[in-house]
């Protein structure tokens, strides 16, 4: 799922699972009653 990427040297994985966590963490508190 997570691909490593470098733009302009710079990791993408970091900010793809920052994004994911967000997502999941979104998710959670939006399926809660």
């Amino acid at each position: 799922m997570f691909q490593i990427r470098n733009i302009g040297s710079y990791p993408v994985v970091p900010i793809s699972i920052l994004f994911m966590t967000l997502f999941l963490v979104g998710n959670k508190e939006l399926d809660l009653p």
